[in-house]
Order: C-alpha cells, then structure tokens, then sequence
C-alpha cells in the first residue's frame, strides 16, 4: 500500500503556486506598462515592477463593509489641531479600531472604501499629514497618489485648507514621488490644477500654493 497523499501540504504547496503566478503575472503587466508610456531610463522601469507587489482584497478584509456599512466614523476636531490624526474605525458591532499601521494597511482600508470618495476624505482627514507621511515614507504607488490627489480635490472643504496643504506636501517626501508624478494621467493632473488653485484662492495659503505648484511641476 502507497503512502498517504499529505492533502496539507498539497495545499500549502499549491497555494505558493498561485502565488508565484499572480506575482508573475502582476509583474509582467507592469513592464508591458512601463513600455507603453516610454519611460525614459531602466530606473524609472524597474520602480514601475517593483511598485507592482500590490495584492488584492481578499474575503476576510472586506468584513464589515458589505451591505453598505460605513467604517468610518468621523469627528471633526476644530478646538484641538493637536488631535487631526486621531481617528476611529467602528466594526459591525460599533467598537472602535486603529488608525492605519502601515502602508499596506491604509491600502486595505482605502480599497475597502472603493467608491466612497467622501469616506476616502475623512480616512485622509483624520489620518493627518503626520502619520501619512511615515506610511508613504518608502514609496507611493504609481496609481494611488492620482487616486489621493481626485479625492482631495473633489472633497475639498474650505475649511480643511491647512490639513490638505499639509498632506500634499507630506507626499511629495515619498521617495518614488517624482516618478509617481510622471505617470499621472491628463485627468489627474487636472485634478491636481484645480485642488491647487482652489488653496490659492485662500488669501493665506497663497505662498503654500505657489510652493505646492514648483514641488507638483504644476505650469499656469
């Protein structure tokens, strides 16, 4: 009689296969990417490969959201700037969670957001300049820094003008934020026009809009 087939391991080893495939697959449309908006040095392709780690939602991080739930509870903290990065995320059962701890964290919380631009707001509001520059310390991927920039354009509010200042420049202390920039889309950089405009009109925040135009390569 033959030996048992080890059915744990067959798992374990078969899901290292389909790992290894999305990853290769994941990679490989990233440098056919890179090929078509003609990147201008092997720098610039190899960090497009390399921003292309990043995994999709699975089963366990959408709990909570299906239904339409709403994991954001928002306070405003207008009498204490010392408090704009606190935040709470309440679960189905109305416990408070935490802020982001990592990149990948806030990935897996904006994804979960998905078309919720306002909830993707008050996740960047209460986050703060502060925690989100040391989240996106190493790197911001090409596609998010677009998808940040629409959002805080579309959700402005006269009244957050300091903390949107705040966090475009936090961004731009990303080290791959040049190359992020690059790759921003016509629509996009649109976007980015009008957020930047919208701070200028703000008699105050004048000097910090002109400043935010030379760090965003932004022409009149």
């Amino acid at each position: 009689m033959g030996d048992e087939i080890n059915v744990s391991k067959l798992r374990k080893e078969l899901g290292q296969a389909v790992k290894a495939d999305e990853a290769y697959w994941r990679e490989n449309e990233a440098k056919f990417r890179a090929v078509r908006q003609r990147v201008s040095s092997y720098e610039e392709f190899r960090d497009i490969v390399k921003a292309a780690h990043l995994q999709p939602l699975d089963k366990q991080d959408l709990t909570g959201v299906a239904g339409g739930q709403q994991p954001w509870n928002y306070s405003a903290t207008t009498d204490n700037e010392s408090q704009q990065g606190s935040c709470q995320v309440t679960t189905s059962l109305g416990a408070p969670d935490r802020l982001p701890r990592n990149y990948q964290d806030f990935l897996r919380i904006w994804r979960k957001l998905d078309t919720d631009r306002s909830g993707k707001n008050k996740l960047l509001m209460e986050t703060g300049a502060e925690l989100l520059s040391k989240l996106f310390s190493v790197e911001i991927s090409m596609g998010l820094l677009g998808e940040l920039l629409t959002v805080l354009n579309r959700e402005w509010s006269g009244s957050h003008e300091h903390v949107v200042v705040a966090i475009l420049e936090c961004l731009t202390h990303s080290q791959r934020f040049s190359l992020s920039i690059k790759f921003l889309s016509q629509q996009e950089r649109k976007e980015l026009k009008e957020l930047v405009h919208k701070i200028s009109s703000h008699q105050e925040c004048v000097d910090k809009a002109h400043h935010l135009k030379q760090l965003y390569d932004i022409s009149d």
